[in-house]
Parts: C-alpha cells; sequence; structure tokens
C-alpha cells in the first residue's frame, strides 16, 4: 500500500514537471515569435521611410513639388499601425516621432546644403530606430 501511494506521488509530480516544462518551453516560443513579429514590423517600417527617402532625393533633385499624399502613402500608415499593435512596440514612439519629423523636414527643405542636412538627420533616426529594433528582439 505504502510503495503504491509513493507510486501515485511520484507519477502525479513527474507529470506537474512534465506540464510545467511544457508551459515554459511554450511561453519561451511565444516569446520569440512576438519578437520576431515586432521585428518584421519595424523592418516595413523602416523599409517604407527609405523608400520615401529616395523618393524625396530624386524629386529634390528635379526640383518637383510633392503633395501631402506623396510623403505619407497608406502603405506606411499600414506598417505603423502593424507595428504598433504588438507588445513591445510603446518602447518605439520617441524614435517614430524622430523618423517621422526628420521626414518631414526633408519635405519642407527647399535649400538644397539643408535639404542634405535633412537627409543626414532622417537616416540617422533610421539608424537608431534600427539599433532600438535589435535592442528589444535580441
Amino acid at each position: 500500500m505504502a510503495s503504491a501511494v509513493v507510486g501515485l506521488i511520484g507519477a502525479v509530480i513527474g507529470g506537474l514537471l512534465v506540464t510545467l516544462g511544457d508551459l515554459m518551453a511554450r511561453r519561451i516560443e511565444r516569446r520569440a515569435d512576438r519578437r520576431e513579429q515586432l521585428r518584421l514590423a519595424a523592418a516595413g517600417v523602416i523599409a517604407s521611410y527609405l523608400h520615401a527617402r529616395s523618393h524625396l532625393i530624386v524629386v529634390h533633385r528635379q526640383g518637383q513639388t510633392l503633395n501631402h499624399k506623396d510623403i505619407w502613402p497608406d502603405d506606411r500608415y499600414i506598417a505603423t499601425a502593424q507595428l504598433f499593435t504588438l507588445p513591445g512596440a510603446e518602447h518605439l514612439h520617441e524614435l517614430m516621432g524622430a523618423l517621422r519629423n526628420a521626414t518631414l523636414a526633408m519635405y519642407e527643405e527647399t535649400d538644397l546644403a539643408l535639404f542634405a542636412l535633412c537627409c543626414d538627420e532622417q537616416m540617422a533616426a533610421i539608424q537608431n530606430f534600427e539599433t532600438r529594433i535589435r535592442e528589444l528582439s535580441s
């Protein structure tokens, strides 16, 4: 009788350990999935801003004017919305603001020398954003 109780207790403890191990493994997988989702969403935002950068440089060199829709296309709104719906994205609001402001400065600048400075500021904002994403996803 005593050995049956010990065997039962051992089986229960073993089952609990297996269940806890499984829960821990799933939690680790979910964290890794969330980090990957954050990284992919951020990559979409960065790609959109880099596209805007190249478009602004070409348009500025050609002396053309842009409307607001050219600067803030739907894909950038979608990419940004996808990013900020993910857990962990709350740490990126300040950097996204800096990136948005740098892009707006490029849009509004007409002087060639100041435009080049705005381009440098936007690239620095992109690099800061990328660095923070790497920190969050590691």
